[in-house]
């Protein structure tokens, strides 16, 4: 009987028990994935553009993972709660994921806050972008962004701008706008899209430079006088771009989803590519074009590349502008 030298003996040995531990361990390293439903996190509250937009993507994306998406609303901290929250508590598995929203690489310059914008995420795709324009009421007697600046020039501080908050994008473009045209506006925050849209139809404010107008400006209430885009849309080709109004105001508001940080490189790029293939989903399309908002799929490098761009650019413009939160 010929023996195994000992060297053998003990590779085998230790073979056998590695197989043996796997078979002790259901679906150790082998189990398929999904193989349960998956959390998306929305930052916001149930309802809205952006939750209806992700809800018909998650039906998408469960379609073709063969796995329920599960939506959980979770608002607060101005959209960066539940990334914060995911990045701490959700295991790196693929799920949970989260909505992220340009607020995540901004605040991070304003407050202190509970994760690492570049180092706590698995940036998994781009989605879709909130486009930034000045809008006005259709019976508004600004035609221009001309007419605006010169209503500006000649009555200092009267000039009532409206967006969402402090340290936002829109308080950062008109702050642009304002120091390029050599004007002085009076910037007015609101908590939220709606309660700026609201005072602008009701003439409390004069324009809004802000995204969350599609839905107004589509049912004929809003008019566009630009948009904060580098090309004109295609949708609303008659609107100028600022740069082509001679302001060179352009806001990068790229909406996505993530998972904790090391994801598994197969689990991230199963879901890429599902993401992919869900952003033609006819649902999610019709949930985008209601809000004129972009269909703009970014893949997972171009995503993390967006995300260390944004948050140097805002950690400029807060340095720039001297904007603080009150």
């Amino acid at each position: 009987m010929t023996h195994a030298p000992p060297f053998r003996r003990r590779t085998l040995l230790l073979a056998g028990s590695l197989l043996a531990f796997g078979a002790a361990m259901p679906g150790f390293a082998t189990e398929p994935w999904p193989s349960k439903p998956i959390t998306l996190v929305v930052p916001f509250s149930a309802g809205g553009p952006t939750d209806t937009q992700m809800r018909a993507m998650a039906v998408a994306v469960g379609k073709a993972l063969g796995q329920p998406v599960l939506v959980v609303n979770q608002p607060g901290a101005g959209g960066t709660l539940a990334p914060a929250q995911m990045a701490r508590n959700a295991a790196a598995d693929g799920y949970t994921l989260v909505l992220i929203t340009p607020a995540v690489f901004r605040l991070p310059h304003l407050q202190k806050v509970g994760y690492d914008a570049l180092n706590d995420f698995s940036y998994v795709a781009g989605l879709t972008s909130y486009v930034y324009a000045m809008s006005v009421p259709t019976d508004s007697r600004f035609k221009s962004l001309a007419d605006v600046i010169a209503y500006a020039g000649a009555n200092p501080g009267k000039l009532n701008v409206a967006a969402v908050g402090n340290g936002t994008l829109g308080h950062i473009a008109t702050h642009q706008l304002q120091k390029q045209a050599g004007v002085q506006l009076n910037y007015v925050p609101f908590k939220g899209g709606a309660d700026a849209v609201t005072a602008l139809l009701g003439g409390h404010v004069d324009v809004m430079l802000e995204a969350g107008w599609g839905a107004m400006a589509n049912g004929g209430k809003l008019r566009l006088l630009a948009v904060a885009e580098e090309q004109r849309l295609p949708k609303w080709s008659q609107v100028p771009t600022f740069k082509e109004s001679g302001y060179d105001i352009v806001v990068r508001s790229t909406v996505g989803i993530a998972g904790p940080r090391n994801l598994p490189a197969p689990v991230l790029s199963r879901l890429e590519e599902t993401l992919r293939k869900a952003a033609q989903d006819p649902a999610y399309a019709k949930a985008l074009d209601n809000e004129s908002m972009p269909n703009r799929f970014e893949d997972s490098k171009a995503y993390r590349q967006y995300a260390l761009t944004q948050f140097a650019a805002d950690k400029r413009n807060v340095r720039e502008l001297g904007l603080a939160m009150e």
